[in-house]
């Protein structure tokens, strides 16, 4: 009987699934997106004007090759069908939300979790058009390939997440352990051959990228490890920073107590990347000393990880807890208990984006009791994520394996 009704209300959810999609597309879709879009459009000009080995080279960018070969393909085109650039990449970023979603629908068959996932993206890819969801159908991937203990497959989908934007590195070293872990679970000669065929192909790409790009990919790794500010829009820890350190100075007076992005000193920045590794590697330390060989584990441990980065690092930006929330929808995924990590990662994801542009792209911000409300949004986000943190850390030691 309860099987009947599940069966009677799947093709309502995959209908009420689709009509979520459509609808939300058509809200946002005229929203223009935040500034960084027009850097975007810029790098495209280059790439297509210089191709896209000396265009990316033209940039000066921190993003990896990837994207902007994406971009420069994009942007032909456009050019070939005769629409504006702005609309391709709309387009493009649309195409790999829904992609996503599908891909989430299909290999979850739950359309809830697709559901659940296009509404925590959509902000993020459609009004504000942030490049992260480039990187979403990879790791998304690369997690359906865990489950399916195809390793090979896993870590080169992962590789190439990386490769469109820098912040799945931090997932790399988890998944290595992951893989490491298979070999007690698989049997022996396929598990050497998933770890052959991932070395072989993942060093291809790697090497690739060295030899086409060459420096310049090296040095936008550099660029986005060096981000010289305590926080560039992330609404964490170093934001509160931010606004202690300056609440009484002159700009800040001038600008009815908003906070502004501050610089931050050589010392302060060796001190903060400090922590960043030290946080960082005990989240890696206790997933070595796990014996968990789940996915859930390695999505765990993973998402912790990333957790510190985003609390402790430098220069860290309003989108980059879209990883965060994407990590914590695949572990929701496999494993119902996590769903509330999902949502306190979705919504603060999406309050990160929406305290500081709003919908579309732009938002007047205000303060509340003399104080940017952006602050106070920061000091409720550090303690939920440090807590969500330490239980994800802990939770072997509370019997869990």
């Amino acid at each position: 009987m309860v099987q009947a009704d599940r069966r009677a209300t799947a093709p309502v959810q995959w209908l009420i699934l689709a009509g979520v999609v459509v609808f939300t597309t058509w809200w946002l879709w005229p929203a223009a997106g935040t500034p960084d879009v027009d850097i975007w459009l810029g790098w495209m000009n280059a790439l297509l004007t210089h191709g896209p080995v000396h265009g990316y080279a033209t940039t000066g960018t921190d993003y990896p090759p990837g994207s902007l070969l994406t971009m420069w393909a994009i942007g032909h085109l456009a050019f070939a069908a005769g629409i504006d650039q702005h609309l391709a990449l709309k387009i493009l970023f649309c195409a790999c939300l829904v992609a996503t979603t599908i891909m989430l629908a299909v290999a979850s068959r739950a359309p809830v979790v697709a559901l659940f996932a296009f509404l925590a993206c959509a902000v993020s890819a459609l009004g504000l058009m942030y490049a992260d969801i480039l990187f979403a159908p990879f790791i998304l991937g690369a997690v359906w390939a865990a489950r399916q203990r195809r390793l090979a497959l896993m870590l080169v989908l992962l590789v190439i997440g990386c490769l469109m934007k820098w912040q799945p590195v931090f997932v790399l070293p988890f998944a290595f352990i992951y893989a490491i872990r298979q070999r007690d679970v698989m049997p022996r000669p396929d598990w050497n051959r998933s770890i052959r065929w991932a070395a072989a192909i993942g060093l291809l790409l790697v090497a690739v990228v060295v030899l086409v790009w060459g420096y310049p990919a090296i040095d936008s790794f550099y660029r986005a490890s060096r981000h010289n500010t305590k926080s560039s829009f992330g609404a964490n820890p170093l934001w509160i920073l931010t606004w202690w350190e300056d609440r009484a100075s002159a700009e800040r007076i001038a600008a009815n107590g908003i906070v502004s992005i501050v610089y931050a000193a050589r010392p302060v920045l060796r001190a903060l990347t400090l922590l960043t590794i030290m946080g960082f590697a005990t989240a890696l330390r206790a997933y070595w000393k796990s014996r968990d060989r789940s996915v859930e584990a390695w999505l765990r441990y993973s998402l912790a990880g990333y957790l510190v980065y985003f609390l402790v690092s430098a220069g860290v930006h309003e989108n980059h807890l879209f990883l965060g929330s994407l990590l914590a929808i695949a572990l929701a995924w496999q494993n119902a208990r996590w769903w509330w990590t999902a949502v306190v990662l979705a919504v603060a994801a999406n309050l990160n984006l929406v305290a500081f542009y709003g919908w579309t792209g732009f938002i007047d911000r205000r303060t509340v009791g003399g104080v940017d409300l952006t602050v106070w949004l920061a000091m409720v986000l550090s303690i939920a994520l440090a807590t969500v943190t330490v239980i994800l850390v802990r939770r072997d030691r509370a019997g869990a394996v």
